[in-house]
Order: C-alpha cells, then sequence, then structure tokens
C-alpha cells in the first residue's frame, strides 16, 4: 500500500456532485464501509489518522472484530495490512 504524505485530495473538475451527504443508516441493518469510515474521520481530530489506520479500523468494525478476538488487535492489523488491497 502506498503512502500518502503531504498530498491534499480533491474533488476532480467534472464531479457531478454539489454538495456531499452524509453515509445513511438503515434501520436494522449494519452500518456500510462508507459510515464506519464517516465516524472514524468526523470522530478523530483532524490530521491523525493515517490511510492504514482507516481501512484497518472499518475493517475491524464492520466484521466485528472490536469485541474480543483470539489474537491482539496489532497482529491482526500487521496481517491486514500485509495482504495486497486493490
Amino acid at each position: 500500500m502506498s503512502k500518502l504524505t503531504d498530498t491534499f485530495l480533491a474533488v476532480a473538475e467534472d464531479c457531478p456532485a454539489t454538495a456531499g451527504v452524509v453515509p445513511p443508516v438503515k434501520e436494522g441493518q449494519k452500518k456500510t464501509v462508507a459510515r464506519i469510515q464517516y465516524e472514524l474521520l468526523t470522530d478523530s481530530p483532524p490530521y491523525t489518522l493515517t490511510q492504514e489506520d482507516v481501512l484497518f479500523g472499518t475493517h475491524v468494525r464492520h466484521t466485528g472484530l472490536d469485541g474480543e478476538t483470539a489474537a491482539p488487535l496489532g497482529l491482526l492489523r500487521d496481517e491486514f495490512l500485509a495482504e495486497h488491497r486493490a
């Protein structure tokens, strides 16, 4: 995974969107990846999370690993980040 540092990501000039929206949560359904990432980013002070923090934090919450696990989260994080992701 390539690390982005000192990089500002902007919306493409040809993007038809005029505003962003908070990803919705549907009653009785689990949160989407978009919603989990939104919450991670808005609940953290600016510029404190890395891309890896967001990806692994999302994985943990989406799969339910934030409870008790057999392996320490640090080890699970290393294994998760070692896999190639497109």
